[in-house]
């Protein structure tokens, strides 16, 4: 893996990760364990605590590597103050020990668990790199366009889709502004980009809404409820939501698993919304909707068949007798 980056300095922002060659858009630059995976404990205990526990049962190694992470100065600060109000009798040492631990997990989980190569990776809000679940505690990190030697490769450390604002707040907690262009709404570049991620979030909102009364097990799907008791604000049905969410995304370059996610919503919308009460004028109209939202989603995941979703449509459009090439 590290024949594809190096980490270096990168300007204001620490240590960062940069392409030491031009890297095509897809390639896994990292899968990896966890070096530490903590959760709150099944007795009371808090997130610190356990986190603390995983810590000290780690190996000489993996403690090091784990020493080695940044962790932002305020959310020390928190965790110093909660160990403080909570434990009594420690020694300073072990509260600042504790608290570092803590801290250090905050700033860089992804889920339960903390990863030491993709902790180098810096926030952008319309990054080049997506962090996936690979499974089985897992983390893959794929480039989602192509990036050029020396460029610095990024992912996300919040929801990109939301407006400027929210971003903000979410990454104040990491100790640091992001100053990227989709943040500086003063400009024009910005303003535009602020309207398009404020109109993806209604979207993805007010879809995601519908999904749920579906009331299936299955998310993806929407029933005959949501088909029949609204529609997305501004669009006149479901499938041309779907049609302009994926749209937006585009031109903000938001080219990771979220816009991905919604291609595959408009194949399950069209290929069963047949299904139940639901009947169209002419149901192959919605069967070659289904394919093409097939193909193009499985042309957008950068993922390929090390996703799911990509094996799943893979095998319907080949039961369908649909021409891959």
């Amino acid at each position: 893996m590290d024949s594809f980056y190096e980490i270096r300095d990168s300007p204001n922002k620490g240590l960062g990760a940069f392409a030491k060659v031009d890297i095509p858009r897809g390639t896994r630059l990292i899968l990896e364990e966890p070096l530490l995976v903590a959760k709150p404990g099944p007795n009371g205990e808090s997130l610190t605590q356990t986190t603390f526990q995983a810590y000290q049962a780690m190996s000489l190694p993996k403690g090091e590597a784990y020493d080695q992470l940044y962790y932002a100065p305020r959310l020390y600060d928190l965790y110093e103050a909660e160990v403080r109000k909570s434990t009594k009798g420690l020694s300073e040492d072990m509260v600042e020990c504790i608290a570092r631990v803590a801290a250090t997990r905050a700033s860089n989980s992804y889920g339960s668990g903390v990863y030491e190569l993709s902790s180098r990776f810096n926030h952008a809000c319309t990054p080049n790199c997506n962090q996936v679940d690979a499974g089985q505690g897992r983390m893959a990190v794929y480039s989602v366009r192509d990036v050029e030697a020396g460029e610095e490769l990024t992912a996300s450390y919040t929801d990109i889709d939301q407006p400027h604002e929210a971003r903000q707040r979410h990454l104040d907690h990491y100790g640091f502004v992001c100053d990227c262009p989709a943040c500086d709404v003063g400009t024009a570049e910005g303003m535009l980009s602020e309207t398009r991620r404020r109109r993806i979030w209604r979207l993805r909102q007010d879809l995601t809404f519908l999904q749920g009364l579906a009331g299936m097990e299955d998310k993806k799907l929407f029933g005959p409820l949501a088909l029949s008791v609204s529609r997305p604000t501004g669009e006149p049905d479901i499938g041309s939501a779907i049609t302009n969410l994926v749209s937006l995304y585009k031109a903000e370059n938001l080219v990771g698993t979220a816009m991905i996610d919604w291609y595959y919503v408009g194949f399950f919308y069209y290929i069963y919304r047949p299904m139940g009460f639901y009947e169209p004028d002419n149901p192959n109209d919605d069967k070659v909707a289904g394919i093409g939202w097939a193909r193009k989603a499985m042309e957008a995941d950068f993922r390929g068949k090390d996703s799911a979703s990509y094996k799943f449509v893979l095998e319907w459009l080949e039961s369908e007798g649909e021409v891959l090439g």
